[in-house]
């Protein structure tokens, strides 16, 4: 009397950062080729560039990143938190090592960031970061 159906409901999950990475020169701001092809990476050397992508893209500014849980939502707003005079350091430290862990953190090889560390050379601000990922532990560093 009644159709049979499967009741196991199977739901795929979009792994992010799992997709292809190409290998980026981000001092020359473009891909590094091969034969005249895009070199593909894989493991932690993808990671790497998807964590300097992720963290070296305005968040809010590009409309290709754009996704239905939040519009733009790829990338961090580092930059407003460092140009913002009327904010106290301790406060912009505390929120910048915040929106860098909740932007690395979507990625499943990524199970941690860790040992934040911060250092403001005239107009820069050099942090640097421990990642524990699938692949070990990392060292990384990012200069605004």
């Amino acid at each position: 009397m009644f159709p049979n159906q499967d009741n196991n409901i199977t739901s795929t999950i979009n792994d992010i950062g799992q997709g292809v990475i190409l290998s980026y020169d981000f001092e020359i701001g473009d891909f590094n080729m091969k034969d005249g092809k895009p070199i593909e990476l894989t493991g932690l050397e993808a990671l790497k560039v998807w964590i300097k992508k992720v963290l070296k893209t305005e968040k809010h500014k590009f409309k290709v990143y754009a996704n239905s849980d939040s519009e733009y939502a790829y990338g961090v707003t580092i930059r407003d938190y460092i140009n913002n005079s009327n904010l106290p350091y301790n406060f912009k430290i505390a929120e910048i090592q915040r929106e860098i862990s909740e932007s690395l953190i979507v990625n499943s090889s990524i199970n941690s960031v860790t040992n934040f560390n911060f250092e403001r050379e005239k107009r820069t601000l050099k942090i640097t970061f421990t990642i524990n990922t699938i692949y070990g532990v990392n060292d990384e560093e990012v200069i605004y």
